[in-house]
């Protein structure tokens, strides 16, 4: 029987044994209007259908991207060209905001380099008991800055993604979670491309996620070499916390089909509080 088919089976089940025990999933009263709860929705199912879910459980990941956009710049005042793009940024801006508390911090910056006349805005959210670990732990790479357990998520990335090149890419390496020696080749990585100007062939070491296989926890490693300890110790602890995701979430989903990522979100919050 393969993982999904076991997943499948194991919630069935547990349907079952919750209806004959009269339990039910109650969705909490969303104090927002009706658009604004559709764009909550579909952020939260950005952040836990991808990477996001390994800040928002458990703690893989100090930080995860949630969402990026692009918005067009005028070529000679550098100015955006569309001017929907200021309401569509203050609503993710406004989202951000509200889904924000004591556990979970959702923030909106922009990438300060330009490409091809375009600023390229992410959101991100932090586990901020997680953050503060990292800073912690790396107090001699992050007291460059001054930045300490104490400071806040939003100066720990601003700092970081204008911070020197090499220095930026230590720095995110550290707070998307990834082990030290894959931070470690691809910051030397990129200073022998800079260098000799060849690119330095690489591998790609993935975690399942609950939209797929690949493609969204990732990280590079020397070309070829076979997962270590390390590795496989997270990819592990990622398929427990997935799985144990699944098990609550599709259950949830069945009943409450409306909002079900934004509901089951406030109510992981209503418990844990």
């Amino acid at each position: 029987m393969t993982l999904k088919k076991s997943n499948q089976l194991c919630i069935f089940i547990l349907l079952i044994l919750l209806s004959l025990k009269g339990f039910s999933f109650q969705p909490i009263t969303v104090p927002f209007s009706r658009a604004d709860s559709l764009l909550a929705d579909s952020v939260l199912s950005m952040a836990l259908r991808n990477e996001a879910l390994y800040s928002l459980q458990g703690d893989l990941k100090p930080i995860s991207t949630v969402y990026q956009f692009s918005m067009q710049l005028d070529s000679i005042t550098l100015l955006p060209t569309d001017s929907s793009d200021f309401n569509r940024f203050r609503d993710l801006q406004r989202i951000a905001n509200w889904l924000s508390n004591e556990e979970f911090c959702f923030v909106v910056i922009p990438f300060t380099r330009l490409f091809s006349h375009q600023r390229t805005m992410q959101m991100l959210v932090v586990n901020r008991e997680k953050l503060a670990r990292e800073l912690e732990v790396r107090k001699d790479f992050w007291f460059f800055w001054g930045l300490v357990p104490e400071s806040s998520p939003e100066v720990v990335i601003t700092v970081i993604e204008n911070a020197e090149k090499y220095r930026r890419f230590e720095g995110y390496g550290y707070l998307f979670g990834y082990p030290q020696y894959a931070v470690d080749f691809f910051v030397e990585a990129a200073r022998s491309q800079d260098d000799t100007g060849e690119f330095v062939h690489r591998s790609f070491f993935q975690m399942p996620v609950y939209s797929g296989q690949d493609g969204r926890f990732v990280y590079a490693v020397p070309e070829n070499e076979p997962p270590g300890t390390e590795d496989l110790t997270i990819r592990k602890e990622a398929e427990h916390i997935l799985n144990s995701f699944i098990m609550t979430f599709e259950p949830f989903k069945i009943q409450n089909p409306d909002l079900p990522f934004l509901n089951w979100y406030l109510n992981q919050q209503a418990t844990n509080n």
